[in-house]
């Protein structure tokens, strides 16, 4: 059973300075020696980013709580890419000009308001089916999400409303992608039965497996991080 963390954000920073990603316990530097699996991951997330890092907000905002868990071993990237990514997708999906900016994993998982389930395989069937996923009430979501919204499943990834949304990490070091929108969850109401929803959609669970770590059953890590709540002290 994955555990899970919330990902708890600074509420107040300077007026010149960007808001950190996530709360720390203590300095990371205060409270994880050089061996530690914490910096190890760091270290090797940076040595394989494509992209230059805010490596002083990276150190700062890694560790998540007093957990002994971190961002860069639990999702094999790095907070300022995290910060990068959920920027990216917030403006991508709210501004139909640049829906390439949105961070999106392909193949995408989308779940219609009456529980069936598509697989999208590419970027033209997503573009297809854009406003059928990305409803107002969805963009709105997405747009005006807290980061302590968020709740963190160990080589999972990151969801929102008990697994309505997601976003994961496919290369080490990368920004993380929005991967699942199950409308079901944010709006059933919208659920019309007399609408077959077509033959591309199936009933049967999905699965996410296309993204490494190799990943597991998003339902089942919904239901256990609901069933299993991990607490982060959150201190200035």
């Amino acid at each position: 059973m994955s555990s899970t963390v919330a990902l708890i954000a600074v509420l107040a920073c300077g007026a010149d300075e960007p808001a950190p990603l996530f709360h720390t316990a203590q300095p990371v530097t205060s409270t994880l020696s050089s061996s530690s699996p914490e910096v190890g991951c760091l270290d090797f997330v940076w040595a394989r980013q494509s992209r230059d890092s805010d490596r002083d907000f990276d150190r700062r905002n890694d560790a998540l709580g007093d957990m002994q868990r971190s961002v860069s071993c639990d999702l094999l990237t790095t907070a300022s890419a995290f910060r990068e990514g959920i920027m990216d997708t917030k403006a991508g999906v709210a501004n139909p000009d640049d829906r390439v900016g949105a961070q999106i994993s392909i193949p995408f998982h989308f779940t219609d308001p009456c529980g069936r389930a598509l697989a999208i395989q590419t970027i033209q069937e997503l573009e297809s089916r854009w406003g059928e996923i990305f409803t107002p009430r969805v963009v709105r979501r997405i747009e005006t999400f807290e980061t302590s919204e968020l709740a963190l499943v160990k080589s999972e990834g990151a969801f929102l409303d008990h697994g309505a949304i997601w976003f994961v990490v496919n290369e080490v070091g990368d920004p993380p992608r929005l991967s699942v929108i199950r409308r079901h969850l944010l709006e059933p109401e919208a659920c019309d039965a007399s609408t077959s929803g077509g033959s591309a959609f199936y009933s049967a669970p999905f699965t996410l497996g296309t993204a490494p770590p190799a990943r597991g059953s998003i339902s089942t890590a919904a239901r256990s991080a609901r069933a299993n709540p991990l607490k982060i002290a959150s201190i200035e």
